[in-house]
């Protein structure tokens, strides 16, 4: 899957930023990752699982969800069919700068 981001790193950062999801920001900066207008893969299973466990609210997932549609060349839940939800939540805060492999599933460490 191609990670290359739509919009540039300052608009992505903004789309992000505007979800007003405290907990969500607190952990922007130490799992938001891109470099060369492209996301690390654990940061797109970072904000996938965000839009994944619905948070109780679904105006909220819903604008999660837009947000990563505007960010990537595949939707929320293209990326939901293209990875088990195992891998994408034991990738989500690895450092990934791209898909480890379909074995990620199974390391939990």
């Amino acid at each position: 899957m191609n990670l290359e981001l739509k919009v540039s790193a300052e608009e992505a950062k903004g789309l992000l930023r505007s979800l007003e999801i405290d907990s969500f920001n607190e952990s922007y900066d130490k799992y938001w990752r891109e470099e060369n207008g492209r996301a690390y893969f654990s940061s797109v299973c970072w904000l996938y699982c965000w839009g994944a466990t619905k948070l109780g609210c679904q105006k909220t997932t819903d604008m999660i969800r837009d947000v990563f549609d505007k960010l990537f060349h595949f939707s929320f839940d293209e990326f939901g069919k293209g990875y088990s939800l195992v891998i994408i939540g034991n990738c989500r805060y690895k450092g990934y700068k791209e898909f480890p492999g379909h074995n990620a599933g199974y390391y939990t460490s």
